[in-house]
């Protein structure tokens, strides 16, 4: 939840947010591999009738990009060939040694009777040094594009998958891989059943309006492991581009109600009859509630109506499909399935004022002056966007009183995140300079970052500091704290920064993974400089 200022949760919250958050998953779930029980291997039955599942998509935002392939079988897997269509770009040429996305696996021993599941980083290999290795020659022989590989590790036993991937002359991209590991060097023979690949920066969605559908030929093993190519068969996933659901909201804040509206398309066409869900998520994901479905109509549109009286975050998702195939393959085994991923899920938040806030008499220039005075996307490097979701510095056990107080101005930022950081403001101008002396004293306390730390606790990470930190003096009073805590394998440093100019009081909140933000410093003094200005 954002106000445990943890990323990982954000990006719980906001779907949008999986570019920014991916490599701190990716760690998490590294530390989530199950332990693997592997049995010797016994006598296989007859041929299971084909079955899997198969997904991709690419998004992207403000440079930055996000490949997304998924593909399980219901049976043991020797040798997966993905087809990208022309359309897509690929980045192939990432040093050697470069992390370029990450890989999560299912593993299983070949008849099926145990399995777990493992993750790894993906890192780019050199393709000269791959050739004539014995899998590159069993899986994938000759020079290729690019090679990336996995080390999939469970309870000792390691597992290295490699994919092969080339740039096809008419366009696209096509990988491979084989995820069979032979028991020479493992109690028993294991396989990969499913796999689901991200890719960072490597893979970019077509731009050209249509929809894109892409193939994946799966074979299973012989009993040496070997492919059976005369057993191979087709899956497909279609991703219409653009594939677009928005949600707007309309609050009456007389009747503590909100119409929720917005309109599913893709590839510009609307989508009629189907079924939109919703989630309305408060100050915690605890207090996260589901309702709905509201059914499209013929123009794409659907509409709710809800009630709301604290401030709320509300999230639109729409299903994907499955079916049969459209068109006729040229796989021995035919095409069985066809599927059309789910769109980004879509957010609206409806900012609910408290009991506890100053009244609100708004003046054009005050409101004007605490929109300069907060975060904007220009003052972050590139890499950065915005989402809407909860204050950073928000925490549901800190609430000081500030209603016998008045604002003639008062804006909440968005929340920016990056690759691994996040940070949102608030900037507040008060009727007199007095009343923000107070607001101050009130609200830049050490009993924030308490608050903060204490929920992060009970969620299980170990505060590691909890404290005043250094800042550069912002305004007439600057106070800054900091929690920085572990939770797994990771580290998270917070930093809480208020200050007050004048008559205007802002509130900052920086995150990062590792290390603290060592831009913070400098966004923050972008901050102050607007604040000051008339």
């Amino acid at each position: 939840m954002p106000q445990r200022a943890s990323i990982d949760h954000i990006a719980d919250r906001v779907d949008d947010a999986r570019i920014a958050v991916k490599s701190l998953s990716s760690r998490l779930a590294l530390a989530l591999a199950a332990a693997l029980v592997v049995v010797p291997a016994a006598a296989s039955g007859p041929a299971a009738e084909p079955n899997g599942y198969f997904a991709a998509s690419s998004t992207g935002s403000d440079g930055q990009s996000l490949g997304y392939i998924s593909i399980s079988s219901a049976d043991a897997v020797a040798q997966v060939t993905v087809t990208a269509p022309a359309g897509y770009a690929a980045r192939l040429d990432a040093a050697p040694g470069t992390e370029i996305g990450f890989v999560f696996a299912g593993l299983s021993d070949v008849p099926g009777t145990t399995s777990t599941s493992a993750s790894g980083e993906l890192v780019a290999q050199d393709p000269a040094r791959q050739v004539g290795t014995p899998r590159a020659e069993a899986c994938a022989p000759g020079l290729h594009t690019a090679v990336w590989t996995a080390a999939l590790s469970v309870l000792g036993q390691s597992f290295e998958l490699e994919l092969y991937v080339d740039q096809l002359a008419g366009g696209g991209l096509q990988i491979r891989f084989c995820p069979v590991w032979p028991s020479a060097t493992l109690p028993a023979d294991v396989t990969a059943d499913d796999v689901t690949l991200f890719l960072e920066d490597v893979l970019t969605a077509p731009t050209q309006q249509g929809r894109y559908t892409w193939s994946a030929l799966v074979s299973p093993p012989r009993s040496d492991l070997t492919a059976d190519t005369s057993r191979t068969f087709e899956l497909r996933s279609t991703e219409p581009v653009p594939y677009a659901l928005t949600l707007r909201s309309k609050y009456d804040a007389g009747r503590k109600t909100v119409m929720l509206s917005g309109r599913l398309l893709a590839a510009g066409e609307p989508q009629a009859g189907v079924e939109i869900d919703f989630a309305a998520s408060k100050s915690s994901l605890s207090e996260t509630t589901f309702f709905g479905p509201v059914e499209t109509n013929a123009r794409g549109e659907f509409s709710t109506t809800r009630r709301v009286e604290v401030t709320t975050q509300f999230t639109a998702s729409a299903p994907g499909f499955s079916g049969p195939c459209a068109a006729p393959s040229q796989a021995p085994a035919g095409c069985i399935r066809e599927t059309v991923a789910s769109p980004s899920s879509a957010t609206a938040f409806v900012r609910v004022r408290s009991a506890a806030d100053p009244k609100l008499l708004p003046k054009r220039t005050d409101q004007a002056l605490a929109r300069r005075a907060n975060l904007s996307v220009a003052d972050f490097p590139t890499g950065w966007r915005s989402i809407e979701s909860f204050p950073f510095f928000a925490c549901k056990g800190f609430a000081p009183r500030l209603s016998d107080l008045t604002a003639t101005g008062d804006i909440e930022s968005p929340v920016f995140v990056s690759n691994e950081a996040v940070a949102s403001s608030r900037a507040t101008v008060y009727l007199t300079e007095a009343q923000a002396r107070t607001a101050f004293a009130r609200r830049a306390r050490l009993a924030l970052a308490r608050c903060v730390a204490e929920e992060v606790e009970a969620d299980g990470a170990k505060v590691l500091q909890l404290g005043t930190t250094a800042y550069p003096a912002l305004g007439s009073e600057t106070r800054a704290f900091r929690v920085v805590y572990g939770l797994e394998d990771i580290v998270v440093t917070l930093d809480f920064v208020s200050f007050r100019q004048g008559r205007t009081v802002v509130h900052l909140g920086f995150g990062s993974v590792t290390q603290p933000l060592l831009i913070a410093d400098e966004i923050a003094l972008k901050v102050a400089q607007r604040a000051r200005s008339r």
